[in-house]
């Protein structure tokens, strides 16, 4: 886990492509050097403000869930349409009947 891909530009949806193992990764990797830096009074203050933030945050969470889902469905059915067979023509000249099962 040495290469992770975070577009700031993409705002709350900026970590969305790492998987949930590189998630926990960087998230212990962050707690280790914050606790590295401060100390335990401070270390001990600042996850206890971090609890607090959470729920002040519990309505924009629930919009980035949604979008993220949205955005998530969206991937899905293009990724599905994708894999549709094409049609070619048939060759006869007319246009195609659209009855395609």
């Amino acid at each position: 886990m040495s290469d992770f891909r975070i577009d700031p530009t993409r705002g709350p949806h900026a970590a969305a492509d790492l998987s949930d193992d590189e998630v926990e990764y960087l998230c212990k990797l962050v707690l280790w050097e914050l606790s590295m830096r401060t100390t335990m009074a401070e270390y001990e203050e600042f996850l206890s403000d971090l609890s607090g933030i959470r729920e002040e945050l519990d309505d924009l969470i629930c919009e980035a869930r949604k979008e993220r889902d949205q955005m998530e469905f969206k991937a899905s059915v293009l990724a599905d349409l994708e894999d549709l067979p094409l049609v070619s023509s048939h060759g006869s000249g007319e246009p195609p009947t659209g009855m395609y099962l």
